[in-house]
């Protein structure tokens, strides 16, 4: 490496920046510019664990720097909320509705925050449950639809509960 920056390398044309284990994040102009690819590379990829230009005192933080990490840390919280404990006890549920039945459980979590947000203006929250608390739930939810829209998966398996409820309610009203 022959540059001051981590992760940083004079090629010709400019420089490239590159993490440890990962692919070239590309080639810019300056050395600064090639750094903080690099820093937004590294804390995609490692989290609250990259060392970083930044955080060694080689490069100013930067607004983007600042909510890069904070994205990736909400990213990270919103993972353990949805793939951890939750996980053990309820297992794959979300699975039996498919993306129909992801949208709805959306839809009921956006009318809580339209409750909180919006009408009560309670940001704590009410029944355990706060605006934050809400705003992860609907991340989970989303990244579930991605998952569920990827395997085509629209309705669950076989004939879905929620399709026939939605049925249902639709010929009631």
């Amino acid at each position: 490496m022959d540059c001051r920056y981590r992760g940083v390398f004079k090629v010709p044309g400019g420089y490239a920046a590159r993490g440890l284990g990962t692919k070239p994040v590309g080639l810019y102009p300056t050395p600064e510019a090639a750094a903080r690819a690099y820093d937004r590379e590294t804390v995609l990829v490692h989290g609250p664990a990259a060392v970083t230009n930044v955080e060694c005192g080689l490069l100013p933080g930067s607004e983007t720097y600042e909510y890069t990490r904070k994205f990736r840390a909400v990213v990270d919280e919103v993972l353990h909320l949805a793939r951890g404990e939750k996980t053990e006890a309820y297992g794959e549920t979300w699975k039996n509705t498919g993306l129909l039945g992801i949208y709805i459980k959306i839809m009921i979590k956006e009318g809580r925050l339209h409750q909180l947000v919006w009408k009560d203006r309670n940001y704590e929250g009410t029944g355990g449950e706060s605006v934050r608390d809400t705003l992860l739930d609907i991340a989970a939810y989303a990244i579930y639809g991605v998952i569920a829209f990827d395997e085509q998966n629209w309705d669950g398996p076989g004939v879905s509960r929620v399709k026939a409820l939605l049925q249902e309610i639709g010929e009631d009203l």
